[in-house]
């Protein structure tokens, strides 16, 4: 009986995918419970196990390097090396057959290339079929990252005279909202090119192509 039910859940997890979403003046899916861009699918591929496929969504994520080091270079001619995402899976549970976590991609917007995206995701596998959910996309401007201050500025009781560093100069957005600036008409199809990047790259690694 326990068997049956978590079979039973996880073919619910994938059937959800097949809401119905409205779309915005772009084209991009939305859903209408959170008002935000996401794109949900249920993809089937026939005799592949859900051990396999568990298998092969851990492997597109761990090829992603989503917790690499950035290397943006920012709109002040600085580079920004840090760590955007640090830890890419939160949830991972083969019986329920879900990963969930968090990913980012570069990101151009009016040709410029200071930009990432991050984002989340939800894996969910069973036999023979597999859904992703992609939502939450967050639009991050790199100004700065981060400058050493005057060395002749006291700090401390002490009255001791050193230099530190400022915090990076980070501006996020979410894509919603950034869809309101009057020149996202020019970039939406680097946004559009990053997804379906990602979507391919998941493709190929659940088919065992990569």
């Amino acid at each position: 009986m326990r068997l049956f039910l978590k079979h039973f859940f996880t073919s619910i997890f994938l059937l959800i995918g097949v809401v119905a979403y409205s779309q915005n003046k772009y084209g991009y899916p939305i859903d209408p419970k959170t008002s935000k861009v996401t794109y949900d699918s249920v993809i089937t591929l026939s005799n592949t196990s859900k051990e396999k496929l568990f298998k092969r969504a851990n492997q597109f994520i761990a090829l992603q390097h989503f917790d690499r080091p950035a290397n943006i270079k920012t709109k002040e001619k600085g580079i920004y090396d840090g760590i955007i995402i640090e830890k890419p899976i939160l949830v991972t549970d083969l019986d329920e057959g879900k990963i969930f976590g968090d990913g980012f991609v570069n990101f151009k917007y009016r040709k410029y290339n200071y930009f990432t995206l991050t984002f989340s995701f939800k894996l969910y596998v069973e036999d023979s079929k597999y859904r992703y959910v992609f939502s939450d996309f967050v639009v991050n401007e790199y100004i700065h990252a981060g400058m050493e201050l005057s060395k002749n500025k006291i700090v401390s009781y002490t009255g001791a005279r050193k230099s530190f560093q400022s915090a990076p100069d980070i501006r996020n957005y979410p894509l919603e909202k950034f869809m309101k600036k009057s020149a996202y008409d020019r970039s939406d199809d680097d946004f559009t090119n990053a997804v379906n990047e990602l979507k391919e790259q998941l493709s190929k690694a659940m088919e065992g192509l990569l």
